[in-house]
């Protein structure tokens, strides 16, 4: 079976290994390149909180408070739901929050203050 899609497999293994030199994947167990290549599999609220930042609110506004709260209060799913409506992706890149990368560079979770219109649905600013 793998013979038959060798050739794919060899164009494959050229690309990723362009991004991601051979030496270094040999480094690293099969869980080790996992966790690199898929994120963290778990999201660490504090993390979170420490690396939003804020667009007319700060760290003590009651909403802050609020929202915190219950994010605390999610499950695991309902933490990654949130993740993925918000940002685009269900996984914390390896190194946390401070690791999030958009099309433009860095990119920080941010809770903005959005102005009220009648007749639309919650948005999320920035999904990529």
């Amino acid at each position: 079976m793998t013979r038959a899609i060798q050739p794919q497999i060899n164009s494959f293994l050229s690309g990723f290994h362009q991004y991601i030199p051979q030496s270094l994947i040999q480094m690293f167990d099969e869980y080790e390149l996992e966790l690199m290549l898929s994120g963290i599999p778990e999201i660490d609220i504090s993390d979170w909180e420490h690396h939003t930042e804020y667009n007319g609110y700060d760290r003590q506004s009651s909403v802050i408070q609020w929202f915190w709260e219950i994010v605390e209060d999610f499950s695991q799913e309902n933490r990654v739901l949130l993740l993925q409506f918000t940002t685009g992706s269900s996984r914390v890149p390896f190194g946390g929050f401070a690791k999030f990368v958009g099309g433009g560079g860095p990119q920080h979770f941010t809770i903005a203050i959005v102005p009220y219109k009648e007749h639309t649905l919650p948005t999320a600013i920035s999904t990529c």
